[in-house]
Formats: structure tokens, C-alpha cells, sequence
């Protein structure tokens, strides 16, 4: 019997270490904006996985993520593009580079409307390992965000959460398996007159167990907290909101 638990034990935390994290980039929150702006937005990135939980099973590593965004923000829609090298805090595991994409609508809103709602999709990659071991993780999340628009003098303050579905896809070798779990972000961006800010993200992501999956580390309970936190410049577009000034026009 005792042989079976410790057993069971070092499966559980081999699952542990193996696992992926489960944000669109992996050990970062999926950050949204619902205010949005006009303009173009450059954001440098600092993530970590502060909690994970596999089959009820606390990992003794924290994975973190470093890297970049870029958002086109036009009247009513924004679009964004970024990368970030994932560190899986794993003895000779390598560092892997993810990217990501988002698309974000802006239904309700305005520079004197307290709240402002938009929706969100985006899609993550990810490749960790190499040869028939390396994993391949896809995630989209697609939400619902929420910010208030709080009146600060000389500066702007949008604290914002977001209730979303995760899409999540793992690929080794040729076993594949995919699953859909509840999602919920929250943080704080702050900005200055200058173009300039810094802004904060908490995020909690879950998928219930896959029994069957063919990749192993999708058949037990996934359940991750993680943390952000970076800073952003805005270049402001000239001319009408969100349109650039055309010479001879």
C-alpha cells in the first residue's frame, strides 16, 4: 500500500513538471483593454505562473515568461501582435519562444461613459522540447471584458476584469488532445500624458479532466494562477480619432 502511494506520488508530480501553463502566453495574463485608444501601444512584459495544480497537486517549480506587445488601436477595434521567451523553471528543460495575436471589439463606450465593455479573441503558440518529445500547445481565449473610466487629472486609470472560455490544444508526436475551461483576468493600467505607463494583471485559468486523452498530462485537472506585470508607450495617430492624416487629401 505504501509503495502504491508514493507511486502515485511521483506520478502525480512527474504530471507536475511535465505540464504546460495554460494562459494564451504561457506565465503571462492575458491582458485586456476595454477602453481601448487610438494609436499605436508598445508593451514590454513580465509574467510568472505564481500557483499550479495538476490533480490536486501543488507544482514545486513557477514558470515565467518575458517579452513584447504591439497593438494597432483604431475608433472601435484593436489589434495586437507579441512574443515572449517561456522559461519552464525545469532542471534541462530549455527556454522556448511563444507568440501570440489578439483581436478586440469595443460594444460600449465612450471618453465620458464610466464603463466601457469590449470583446476579445486571441490565439497563443508554443513549442517546448524537440524531436518526438517536443509538445505543441495552442490556446485561444475568447472573453468579455469590463473597465471603469475613473476621471484622474493629468494622467489616465482603468482598472478592467474579464470572464472568459480558454481553447486549449496539446500536441506530442502524434497524440493530440483539446479542451475548454473557464478563465477570469483582472489588473490595473495606469498612464501618463507622455505616452507613457505601467500596468498590472492577476489571472486564473481551469480545465476539468480529459479522461482517455491520449497526452498524458491532459487527463488530470489543470488549475493555474498567474501574474503580470510591465510597462507601455503610446504613440498617438494624428488627425481624427484613429485616422492618420493623409498629405493632399
Amino acid at each position: 500500500m505504501i509503495r502504491m502511494r508514493v507511486g502515485m506520488s511521483l506520478l502525480g508530480l512527474s504530471l507536475v513538471a511535465a505540464a504546460p501553463a495554460l494562459a494564451q502566453m504561457q506565465a503571462m495574463p492575458v491582458y485586456f483593454s476595454p477602453k481601448g485608444g487610438t494609436g499605436i501601444t508598445i508593451d514590454g512584459d513580465f509574467g510568472r505562473a505564481a500557483s499550479t495544480k495538476i490533480a490536486g497537486l501543488s507544482a514545486a517549480n513557477h514558470p515565467t515568461a518575458i517579452g513584447g506587445r504591439a497593438y494597432l488601436g483604431l475608433p472601435f477595434v484593436t489589434v495586437g501582435l507579441g512574443a515572449s521567451i517561456y522559461d519552464p523553471k525545469i532542471v534541462n528543460v530549455n527556454n522556448s519562444t511563444q507568440f501570440m495575436g489578439s483581436a478586440a471589439l469595443k460594444v460600449f463606450g465612450g471618453p465620458l461613459v464610466p464603463l466601457a465593455v469590449s470583446l476579445q479573441a486571441g490565439a497563443g503558440y508554443l513549442k517546448a522540447g524537440s524531436g518526438t518529445g517536443a509538445s505543441k500547445t495552442v490556446s485561444v481565449p475568447i472573453g468579455l471584458g469590463f473597465a471603469l473610466n475613473v476621471p484622474t487629472p493629468g494622467a489616465s486609470l482603468e482598472p478592467w476584469v474579464a470572464g472568459r472560455l480558454n481553447l486549449r490544444s496539446v500536441s506530442v508526436g502524434t497524440s493530440s488532445a483539446s479542451r475548454i475551461g473557464p478563465g477570469i483576468s483582472g489588473g490595473l493600467s495606469m498612464g501618463l500624458p507622455i505616452g507613457l505607463g505601467l500596468h498590472v494583471g492577476v489571472d486564473w485559468s481551469s480545465f476539468a479532466a480529459k479522461t482517455g486523452a491520449t497526452v498524458i498530462s491532459e487527463r488530470s485537472k489543470l488549475e493555474q494562477l498567474t501574474v503580470g506585470v510591465g510597462v507601455h508607450y503610446m504613440i498617438k495617430l494624428p488627425g481624427l480619432p484613429g485616422v492618420p492624416i493623409v498629405p493632399g487629401v
